[in-house]
C-alpha cells in the first residue's frame, strides 16, 4: 500500500467485497479512500466479480432512480448506465491478453470491453512472458480505434 501512495497508484476493487472476512473488507475499504484521489495508474482487484452481474446490479439502482423520480426513462442512455456500473469511475478497458488458449472473455468487464483489443495466447499465465507482453503493446500502438460513436 505504501508504494501505492509513493507512486500515486489508485486502488479499486469490485465485484462483492462483502464474501471476504470483517478485516479483508476493512483493508480494501482502506486502501480504496487513501487512494481514491491518486490518478497516475489505477490497480482494479476483481473479487468475486462477473460482467453481468455488475450490469444487472446497475439495472437495479437505474429502477431505483426512476422509482424515486430522480430521473426519468428518457434519461436512462448508456452513459447513465456507466455511471451505475462498479466501474463508474475507471476508463474503458483498451486491452485484454487471455491466457492459456481460451477464446472467450468468461463473463469479464462485459460492458467495459466492448471495443477492447483482445489478444489471445495459449501461453498459461504463469509462462507469459515480459518478451510477449512488450509484443502485444507493440501490436496495440498500432491499432486505429473506431470507438463506434
Amino acid at each position: 500500500m505504501r508504494d501505492c501512495i509513493e507512486k500515486g497508484i489508485r486502488i479499486k476493487a469490485v465485484g462483492d467485497i462483502g464474501r471476504l472476512g470483517k478485516k479483508q473488507q476493512a483493508l480494501i475499504s482502506d486502501a480504496q479512500h487513501q487512494t481514491a484521489e491518486y490518478k497516475n495508474l489505477v490497480v482494479q482487484i476483481a473479487i468475486s466479480y462477473g460482467g453481468k452481474d455488475e450490469i444487472t446490479k446497475s439495472v437495479r439502482k437505474i429502477a431505483e432512480k426512476l422509482k424515486l423520480g430522480e430521473i426519468s426513462s428518457d434519461d436512462i442512455t448508456e452513459k447513465t448506465i456507466e455511471s451505475c456500473l462498479d466501474t463508474a469511475d475507471i476508463p474503458s478497458i483498451d486491452v485484454v491478453i487471455r491466457t492459456g488458449g481460451n477464446h472467450r472473455l468468461s463473463n469479464f468487464f462485459t460492458w467495459q470491453t466492448a471495443y477492447s483489443e483482445i489478444y489471445f495466447t495459449d501461453t498459461l499465465w504463469p509462462d507469459f512472458s515480459r518478451e510477449e507482453f512488450y509484443q502485444i503493446v507493440a501490436d496495440y500502438e498500432g491499432v486505429s480505434i473506431n470507438m463506434g460513436r
